[in-house]
């Protein structure tokens, strides 16, 4: 869904609200089976400057994966901090060497 000429995050918040009620109210029938749909959405409030639109999409992307690891039926709001905050985390973690390499921790393996 796109939403144009937001002013605040609470223009994102009210459509996707309406949206996640109205996809996750009623069940829908395929034939005589109920279907219970869960929906998530990643939501992102456009800079005040010009950005790609790639970038857009990547930033609606990561949101969505945050709302998927929260649980079904919810959203979630691209937030640049917690996004820096993740990405330093994981190179970090790419930068680190696997515990057994450092001889610090004993590693076995089963077949």
């Amino acid at each position: 869904m796109l939403v144009t000429a937001t002013g605040s995050p609470d223009d994102l918040v009210r459509p996707a609200n309406t949206l996640l009620a109205a996809l996750t109210g009623e069940p829908v029938y395929a034939g005589d089976t109920p279907l219970n749909l869960t929906t998530s959405a990643g939501l992102v409030e456009p800079p005040a400057t010009s950005v790609d639109a790639n970038e857009l999409l990547r930033a609606a992307d990561i949101a969505l994966s945050w709302s998927k690891t929260g649980g079904r039926n919810r959203w979630r709001l691209f937030d640049p901090d917690r996004n820096a905050t993740d990405t330093a985390r994981w190179a970090l973690a790419a930068s680190s060497p696997p515990p057994c390499a450092t001889g610090n921790s004993s590693c076995t393996t089963n077949p």
